[in-house]
């Protein structure tokens, strides 16, 4: 993966996601924390932890060693409240005792995240390596609330085809993600994507710069007097 995806995707994801410091169970009962750092399991949760172990604290007792039977403990305090029927993220606050940097903590976990994520695209994209820094973000974007690559296959096969064959400037013209919830987030993260994957096709066509990031610009190319150009920008934040 290229650097300056690993440099810029979490303060990315904190806008549209936030940064929470506690576990809490998103509306699929996964217990999540930071920026959209979701697990499956217990044994993910700890995962996550051991890559980010040095920026976790207790609650309102500094010094105090943190240990993974406490993770644990966490996580499930977070799974009994989901089966109450609570739902609002300040209430795990309240049961939670550990918290984790948002800063160091959170960056280090959401590194971790996407280190998780990267094997399962670059096995569907051989030429991965390949890929313009706006792609890969692109990609590790999309899977960051489904998980797998294979799932984004089965919605959106038309998409993922072709990011599969490199051909950015199609799967620009394919995103079709619903709005769930927040039409304003929706409506920022789909714009976002189409001016990643419309900016990896002009750094392919123009020979641009492959580890620039030029999202949240536009940019356009010109094949007859061979010049890309900067055609329009998105705002950065939500």
């Amino acid at each position: 993966m290229r650097g300056i995806v690993l440099e810029k995707f979490h303060a990315y994801k904190q806008n549209s996601e936030g940064n929470t410091s506690h576990m809490y169970c998103d509306v699929n009962n996964n217990v999540t924390i930071g920026v959209g750092v979701t697990s499956f399991s217990k044994n993910h949760m700890l995962s996550g932890y051991r890559a980010s172990a040095s920026h976790w604290t207790v609650k309102d007792k500094p010094g105090t060693p943190v240990t993974e039977a406490m993770v644990e403990d966490d996580y499930q305090v977070c799974q009994d409240l989901y089966a109450t029927g609570i739902t609002k993220v300040s209430r795990y606050a309240e049961v939670t005792a550990l918290r984790l940097n948002p800063g160091a903590g959170s960056f280090a976990l959401t590194k971790w995240k996407m280190g998780r994520l990267e094997p399962y695209v670059r096995n569907a994209c051989p030429l991965w390596n390949t890929y313009p820094a706006d792609a890969q973000f692109a990609c590790i974007a999309m899977m960051w609330g489904p998980g797998l690559w294979a799932t984004l296959q089965q919605k959106y096969r038309a998409l993922t085809k072709a990011i599969e064959a490199r051909d950015f400037a199609k799967a620009s013209t394919l995103i079709t993600f619903p709005v769930k919830f927040d039409a304003k987030k929706r409506q920022w993260l789909n714009k976002g994507f189409e001016f990643m994957l419309v900016n990896a096709a002009v750094v392919v066509a123009a020979g641009l710069n492959r580890d620039t990031l030029y999202w949240p610009c536009r940019w356009a190319y010109d094949g007859e007097s061979d010049i890309a150009y900067q055609y329009d920008c998105m705002p950065e934040k939500l």
